[in-house]
């Protein structure tokens, strides 16, 4: 296990997150010139993320419920070389975790060797009621500080009762927090409100104190137990759908399938007319498709190559927004209907409200070519959709309350999960393996 610098960031009230805080740390080392790899604690890509705004690389994901030690160690020390440091954010639960939340960022500390930096909303401190940190705490920062004087007194207070040292504040900023919360739904925070954030933690933190956090020393080392997928993709085509309505993906999970020696090759549903030329699997991964609902539908060049592919029984595995594309048509953000691949045969409802990110384990009730029948597949709910299908669609989920949240139709698996695939090996094997295309019926 490496000793390169890292910290674990995690709100501790139930009802509080470290968005910004994080937001704001990274833009402060950025601003000092570091190269920081920002991870999320768990695999539900339900987080808002601003971390490639800010530092230029996309967040990746480390899940104690889905992952090994050795996987999580794995994933770690590949995506952190060449790096000065490792931001990985998440929840601590102190005791309290809920029905909703599996995977455990106490327990990545554990496993990584992370400093754990608590973040307390004090607008949410309910009077001498404070809040429960995790063992072995190392700093606080905290979030939604009015002012100079009232910095004084929650620093003071919260030094006297955890003894610990508050390391940073950062202001209520309400105007910008107001203007993220309504922007559409997974729409970072623009480069000019990251540089902000980051100037004013800068002077509002202990930045040097962190660093030297983040370096210390460490008691022991773990054993690093890789796990690679050793399965061969060798002249596996696989065309990734990504531009401004599909963006969301595992990066782990592709950059094992490029490791194994399968091609990808993305492209454009918005812009382009078809799909990459010899490709074996088509991936629709999730984003904000309707927000581009009108684009989407204008393109029938591009609706034409994917029912080409389904036809042919080629592979296609969508999930979350990418698998509203594939269906007959999509209700957007104002309840309008627009029309789509029409290669799944039902309407898909966008749910602005619905919970995301729900841990969800599931039994695969029939064969598929990304698993077997009784396979257990673990993933979080998109929750943004609502499948309304007809009576010939059958779902490849077992349990009752689970079965409109998936299906398989001769090549094309379709999910409401997500589902990071560098935690399942053997699923990923499967994009690689050998697949026999099945024919498939005509569609409208």
């Amino acid at each position: 296990m490496s000793r390169s610098p890292r910290l674990a960031v995690g709100a501790v009230q139930s009802d509080a997150d470290s968005h910004w805080i994080t937001w704001a740390l990274l833009g402060a080392f950025k601003r000092r010139q570091l190269e920081v790899q920002h991870f999320f604690g768990d695999s539900s890509l339900a987080a808002l993320s601003a971390a490639a705004t800010i530092t230029g690389a996309g967040s990746r994901h480390l899940d104690s419920w889905l992952m090994s030690p050795g996987l999580c160690r794995e994933l770690y020390e590949r995506s952190t070389t060449g790096m000065d440091l490792a931001v990985i954010e998440g929840r601590f639960h102190g005791g309290c975790k809920t029905q909703n939340e599996a995977a455990s960022l106490e327990l990545l500390c554990d496993w990584l060797d992370l400093p754990k930096i608590a973040v307390i909303d004090v607008e949410r401190v309910d009077g001498c009621r404070l809040p429960i940190l995790p063992h072995g705490a190392d700093a606080l920062l905290l979030d939604r500080v009015a002012g100079a004087r009232s910095l004084v007194r929650h620093q003071t207070v919260l030094e006297s009762r955890y003894g610990i040292p508050v390391l940073g504040a950062l202001p209520p900023l309400r105007a910008a927090r107001q203007s993220i919360a309504r922007a559409p739904h997974g729409s970072p925070p623009s480069q000019g409100m990251c540089n902000e954030l980051g100037a004013v933690l800068e002077r509002h933190a202990q930045l040097d104190r962190l660093l030297e956090i983040a370096e210390r020393g460490y008691p022991h080392r773990l054993p690093c137990g890789f796990s690679n997928c050793r399965c061969q993709g060798s002249g596996r085509r696989i065309a990734i759908a990504y531009d401004a309505a599909f963006n969301s993906y595992f990066q782990d999970a592709l950059d094992q399938l490029e490791a194994a020696g399968a091609e990808l090759v993305t492209f454009s549903p918005l812009n382009d007319e078809r799909l990459p030329a010899g490709c074996d699997i088509v991936y629709l991964g999730g984003g904000q498709p309707e927000l581009f609902a009108d684009r989407l539908a204008a393109n029938q060049c591009m609706l034409a190559s994917l029912r080409d592919h389904y036809r042919a029984g080629r592979r296609m595995y969508a999930e979350g927004g990418g698998l509203a594309y594939l269906c007959q048509s999509i209700l957007d953000v104002r309840g309008a209907r627009h029309a789509m691949a029409a290669i799944v045969p039902a309407v898909a409802h966008f749910q602005s409200d619905a919970a995301s990110g729900v841990p969800i384990e599931a039994t695969l009730a029939r064969s598929s070519w990304l698993a077997d029948a009784g396979s257990r597949l673990r993933g979080y709910t998109s929750g943004r959709w609502r499948l309304e299908a007809d009576a010939e669609m059958e779902s490849c989920l077992l349990e009752p309350g689970f079965r409109s949240l998936a299906l398989a139709m001769r090549g094309l698996v379709g999910s409401l999960i997500h589902a990071n695939f560098a935690a399942q090996p053997s699923l990923l094997g499967r994009f690689l393996a050998p697949w026999p295309p099945v024919a498939a019926p005509t569609v409208c």
